[in-house]
């Protein structure tokens, strides 16, 4: 296989713009197995707790009811300051789920779309808030966006909804990748990009539904469930591989490519030897004298980023 065929031609398109209950007796387990709690001060992580406690009444109520058991952790005072208020205080702002729950739409309008022709409800969506995903980003203090993606592939039934639940999990990835480089280093990392395999005419699907939706406000379209269009779908029995890539500023774009450079940058999600791509390289197809060329190449085009980071 020559390079032109791993590397084939990408058309870059411009983007515009479980577990429902959180099990009570390991609500709060989730603290101490992440790396960061022994590094945050108490008044920080009290903060933390606070803000899955505004989201999701379910955790509230278990914090109300066990809060020895269920802030585990947390000095007594800590756990008193939380549970002084009047229980009621903490969802008088009844909308504030809803509110954030419509700036993460804002990123998933055709998975919703999807999922809302499945069947699914926005009480469905809601559930975000009490899921594994949404307390671990709240305590790590990441965007809530890549973690509604991952919730929503375990909503998502069929083909169509599981591929663009996919690709906008992708886009959110990408949008806050970061990638530090070392131009010395003689390790390669995937730079700020994610190369993805779906079912054929997802691309297509998922750009006429964005069009479609694009129409006034597409969230505020959603949330009424008036006016919805109606989703194309995608071919089960074949694939497509895309490539969605940012530029240091700017939205990121998506476009084809070949099935080799899908297995090349996966490979590198984290910091690995050049070595390790080209035997890949080998093993998708190239001819041996090509596998440096090609290489050199996808790291030309900014998709592999130099580092001195890594483990062999």
């Amino acid at each position: 296989m020559s390079a032109s065929a791993i590397l084939s031609p990408i058309r870059s398109r411009a983007l515009v713009g479980w577990q429902l209950f959180w099990d009570v007796t390991n609500a709060f387990g989730l603290l101490s197995e992440l790396p960061m709690r022994a590094e945050l001060p108490e008044h920080v992580i009290v903060q933390r707790v606070a803000v899955r406690m505004l989201h999701d009444e379910r955790f509230r109520a278990a914090v109300y009811a066990k809060p020895e058991e269920v802030l585990a952790g947390l000095s007594k005072a800590a756990r008193d300051m939380l549970v002084a208020a009047d229980f009621r205080a903490w969802g008088v702002d009844v909308h504030r789920p809803t509110r954030v729950l419509k700036a993460i739409l804002d990123e998933y309008p055709v998975s919703a779309l999807a999922l809302l022709e499945e069947g699914q409800s926005l009480q469905g969506l809601h559930a975000f808030f009490s899921s594994a995903k949404f307390h671990e980003a709240v305590m790590r203090r990441e965007a809530l966006a890549p973690g509604f993606g991952d919730f929503l592939a375990t909503l998502a039934k069929g083909a169509t909804s599981r591929a663009v639940v996919s690709l906008e999990s992708a886009i959110a990835r990408v949008r806050r990748r970061e990638v530090p480089s070392n131009a010395e280093g003689d390790w390669l990392v995937r730079g700020t990009c994610e190369a993805l395999s779906v079912k054929a005419r997802t691309l297509v699907v998922w750009e006429k539904a964005r069009a479609a939706l694009s129409e006034g406000d597409p969230v505020a379209r959603l949330l009424s469930g008036k006016r919805l269009p109606r989703l194309g779908k995608v071919e089960k029995a074949t694939e497509e591989h895309l490539l969605v890539s940012r530029e240091t500023e700017g939205e990121p774009t998506v476009g084809f490519v070949g099935e080799g450079l899908v297995r090349l940058l996966q490979l590198a999600e984290h910091p690995v030897p050049r070595e390790v791509l080209q035997r890949a390289a080998l093993e998708v197809g190239a001819d041996e004298g090509e596998v440096d060329e090609i290489v050199n190449e996808i790291e030309h085009e900014g998709l592999l980023k130099r580092s001195a980071a890594g483990k062999k």
